[in-house]
């Protein structure tokens, strides 16, 4: 889940400093310093996201965020893709508004819409089923015959219970 979060932080980071450069008028609202608006507008909804993932595998967990998961890339990638959306209607969103309030609303909003979005379509962890692949698990071998990867305790236990 790490990597997920550092990539939808980077994003969001991203989006500020574009922002930035082209003097969008969502970072210089009056009264407000632009560089007081990194919190709100890189910190706000990076800290929403992590909230939202981590409350999302806690109900339904997901076979990237298990640590026994060797796919930086993916994790990487499914938090990209979850920035990128998350900058661009928060981006969309700021310059509409012009209430600051309406903004940090907008912001909240769009990252837990966002991160929801992605991590749905984030394949879930499944008993009897291995984490690294997703096949179904052999009763009695103790490594995944798609993938080789060791099973665990856990889900030796649950293979075993599923098949007999």
């Amino acid at each position: 889940m790490k990597r997920f979060i550092a990539a939808f932080f980077v994003l969001q980071l991203l989006k500020f400093l574009v922002g930035l450069s082209m003097q969008w008028g969502w970072l210089g609202q009056p009264g407000i310093n632009v560089w007081e608006r990194v919190p709100i507008t890189v910190v706000l909804p990076t800290v929403v996201a992590w909230l939202v993932a981590l409350a999302m595998n806690r109900v339904q967990p997901r076979r990237v965020f298990d640590s026994r998961v060797k796919q930086p890339l993916t994790q990487f990638m499914f938090g990209a893709m979850a920035g990128l959306l998350n900058a661009v209607i928060g981006a969309l969103s700021t310059m509409v508004l012009k209430d600051l309030t309406m903004d940090l609303l907008a912001l909240v909003i769009a990252a837990a819409a966002t991160a929801c979005a992605v991590i749905v379509s984030i394949p879930r962890k499944r008993p009897g089923r291995c984490v690294q692949c997703g096949a179904n698990y052999v009763p009695g071998e103790t490594r995944c015959l798609n993938c080789f990867a060791e099973k665990s305790q856990a889900a030796a236990g649950s293979a075993e219970t599923l098949a007999g």
